[in-house]
């Protein structure tokens, strides 16, 4: 894979002046190659980038700690970092897209930015104003609360803010924990940011959305106390459902209301599916498509339309 420098704006320039003095830490440990490098690495030669700007953004919300966090890890790792992120808490959104309201913007300074919107929203939003006519090179979206495996991909807005980044021609990742306790996250931030460091110099190809799980605290624990997850794999989705429960209350006024999903969600036990080596400790990293096609059924409905008799319209 090869990542071509892009061209600097006038801000990008102030920035990348202030940090010349300081060459940038690698995941390889060494220090920062001269511009247009080929640097090896596990994954073949890398085009090293040595300034690049990456975009945050997730589905908890700008004052979500899973956010904070990536963002701790981003700003160790590259260059620049801007934050555009929804005002609220937008999980299970997917992909959706506000068409009949306005957006509003917040500004928390230090390129940092919330969104009255979804996920998608706040990436469209960035890249096409906040960030206009000098896109990042990187889209990171999380960490979000809890996992986004199997049929998980399906309904998250974290994975749909990284997925919107690969339509818009952007690279983008999604990243979740296991566990939905915040403390948790101070113990995962020496994993993330090694994580983060990796994707500097990997990135996905065009029209791949890569989704990465951490492992629950309490599975990757080493003996001597420190999160300690096993080895990154990569991995195909599991199978991860929630049932078709809906709970049904009555509100002071005696009128009935409901709420989907209160049935704890069962994984099934597949061997290189994300959800069973997530299960196992380990970072996995699935690869996801934005062509959907089924390939092999296009070709046998190709054959069934071919053979069905016209009909001439009466």
């Amino acid at each position: 894979m090869v990542v071509r420098p892009t061209r600097l704006s006038k801000a990008d320039r102030h920035h990348l002046g202030r940090l010349r003095s300081r060459p940038t830490a690698l995941p390889w440990g060494r220090k920062t190659p001269a511009k247009g490098s080929v640097v090896p690495t596990d994954g073949g030669r890398v085009w090293y980038q040595p300034f690049m700007h990456v975009l945050l953004t997730n589905d908890d919300g700008i004052h979500a700690t899973g956010l904070h966090v990536l963002e701790a890890a981003a700003r160790s790792v590259f260059d620049r970092v801007t934050v555009v992120a929804p005002a609220g808490e937008m999980s299970g959104v997917s992909h959706s897209l506000s068409l009949h309201r306005p957006l509003r913007f917040h500004d928390h300074g230090e390129e940092r930015y919330s969104v009255d919107g979804t996920p998608v929203d706040c990436v469209f939003a960035a890249l096409s104003h906040v960030m206009a006519g000098n896109p990042p090179d990187l889209v990171l979206s999380g960490v979000n609360h809890g996992p986004n495996v199997g049929f998980d991909v399906l309904y998250s807005g974290t994975v749909a803010g990284a997925r919107e980044a690969v339509v818009q021609g952007v690279p983008g990742v999604a990243l979740s924990l296991t566990g939905r306790q915040p403390g948790r996250f101070t113990q995962v931030a020496r994993a993330l940011r090694q994580v983060v460091a990796w994707l500097r110099a990997h990135q996905p190809p065009a029209g791949v959305v890569w989704n990465i799980n951490l492992p629950a605290v309490d599975v990757a624990t080493s003996p001597s106390g420190d999160y300690a997850p096993r080895p990154m794999l990569a991995t195909r989705l599991g199978r991860r459902t929630y049932g078709n429960e809906i709970v049904s209350r009555k509100d002071p006024r005696g009128r009935p209301y409901y709420w989907i999903g209160g049935a704890n969600p069962v994984s099934e036990p597949i061997d290189g599916t994300d959800c069973e080596m997530v299960a196992r400790g380990h970072i996995s990293i699935t690869p996801l498509q934005l062509d959907t096609t089924d390939l092999g059924q296009l070709e046998s409905l190709t054959r069934r339309v071919a053979a069905t008799p016209t009909q001439e319209p009466t």
